[in-house]
């Protein structure tokens, strides 16, 4: 079983975004097993193709841009892998990550980024936004670039007017050397799973 995958550039970017990716494929996942918990997408790579998501696990690894595991109802752990195709992404849209960014406000004592409700964009668009806008600020002197690489959820959440409702509260937990940070993801006040970035140099 496979899907192809059709994307749009984010704003003025020249890869498939991270946060796309993830919608593309739960949003897909989420409609063979609604009961899925322990999600988890782990990035390999950055690309500018539209995507194939398969749970064959192709030949030439190089194609794998990022692996996604759940559990279904039974407990049983499923993977999926999404791979680059040779079909160029050509067209964008328009993202405006400050409208996310302007509206948090940062803990430096505790090291966290709190919004009170999510009003523009996904859930993971606000949590990428955020955990970034964070890093940035308490690493300002750190040169490079922070990268997505991977996600932790307890459950998918879906986009719905209960989740963007809550208070979105991101915390960092520990900084790998900066090879990998890990923040912790609370929604409503409960723990929602974590995020990883990764600092280019």
């Amino acid at each position: 079983m496979s899907k192809l995958l059709k994307f749009k550039l984010k704003g003025t970017r020249l890869y498939v975004h991270g946060t796309d990716i993830y919608n593309a494929v739960f949003n897909y996942l989420i409609n063979i097993n609604s009961d899925m918990t322990q999600l988890e997408i782990s990035f390999h790579g950055v690309t500018s193709t539209h995507l194939e998501l398969t749970q064959e696990l192709p030949i030439d690894r190089k194609r794998i841009k990022c692996i996604a595991h759940y559990l279904d109802a039974k407990g049983i752990k499923n993977s999926w892998y999404v791979l680059e195709t040779l079909e160029p992404v050509s067209q964008s849209y328009q993202y405006d990550e400050s409208l996310i960014t302007e509206a948090s406000i940062i803990n430096h004592d505790n090291e966290s980024v709190t919004i009170s409700t999510i009003k523009h964009y996904t859930f993971i668009e606000n949590v990428v936004a955020l955990n970034k806008h964070l890093l940035l600020h308490l690493f300002a002197d750190e040169q490079g670039k922070w990268l997505f690489t991977k996600l932790q959820l307890n459950k998918p959440y879906l986009e719905s007017a209960e989740i963007h409702h809550q208070e979105l509260k991101l915390e960092l937990k520990a900084n790998f050397n900066f090879r990998l940070t890990k923040t912790e993801l609370f929604l409503g006040g409960q723990s929602a799973g974590y995020i990883y970035f990764s600092l280019l140099k």
